[in-house]
Protein backbone atom coordinates (compact mmCIF):
# COMPACT_ATOMS: atom_id res chain seq x y z
CA UNK A 1 0.00 0.00 0.00
CA UNK A 2 1.50 3.46 -1.11
CA UNK A 3 0.91 6.10 1.26
CA UNK A 4 0.75 9.68 0.49
CA UNK A 5 1.03 13.37 2.34
CA UNK A 6 -0.79 16.43 1.35
CA UNK A 7 1.33 19.13 1.99
CA UNK A 8 0.34 22.93 3.25
CA UNK A 9 -1.09 25.26 0.77
CA UNK A 10 1.50 27.82 -0.09
CA UNK A 11 1.07 31.37 -1.71
CA UNK A 12 2.18 29.75 -5.56
CA UNK A 13 -0.55 27.65 -5.66
CA UNK A 14 -3.27 30.81 -5.69
CA UNK A 15 -3.11 30.54 -9.89
CA UNK A 16 -3.96 27.08 -9.85
CA UNK A 17 -6.72 26.78 -7.41
CA UNK A 18 -8.78 29.90 -8.55
CA UNK A 19 -8.42 27.59 -11.82
CA UNK A 20 -10.03 24.58 -10.06
CA UNK A 21 -12.17 26.88 -8.30
CA UNK A 22 -13.37 28.23 -12.11
CA UNK A 23 -13.66 24.91 -13.51
CA UNK A 24 -15.62 23.39 -10.78
CA UNK A 25 -17.91 26.07 -9.64
CA UNK A 26 -20.89 25.39 -11.71
CA UNK A 27 -22.08 22.44 -9.48
CA UNK A 28 -18.78 20.82 -10.70
CA UNK A 29 -19.09 22.15 -13.88
CA UNK A 30 -17.01 24.71 -15.68
CA UNK A 31 -17.96 28.17 -14.72
CA UNK A 32 -15.61 29.96 -16.98
CA UNK A 33 -18.85 31.71 -19.03
CA UNK A 34 -20.04 33.24 -16.06
CA UNK A 35 -17.03 35.52 -14.73
CA UNK A 36 -15.28 38.08 -16.88
CA UNK A 37 -12.78 37.76 -14.43
CA UNK A 38 -11.24 34.10 -13.49
CA UNK A 39 -10.68 35.58 -10.02
CA UNK A 40 -14.18 36.76 -9.53
CA UNK A 41 -15.17 33.28 -7.86
CA UNK A 42 -14.18 34.35 -5.03
CA UNK A 43 -13.67 31.30 -2.82
CA UNK A 44 -9.92 30.84 -3.45
CA UNK A 45 -7.95 33.66 -1.59
CA UNK A 46 -9.70 33.26 2.09
CA UNK A 47 -9.75 29.54 1.81
CA UNK A 48 -5.82 29.71 1.32
CA UNK A 49 -5.11 32.50 4.15
CA UNK A 50 -7.32 30.41 6.69
CA UNK A 51 -5.43 27.24 5.94
CA UNK A 52 -1.83 28.67 5.86
CA UNK A 53 0.13 28.68 9.18
CA UNK A 54 0.42 31.63 10.86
Amino acid sequence: MTLCSIRQVEAKDLDACYAISLATGLAGGDASHLYCDPRMMGFTSPRMRCSSPA
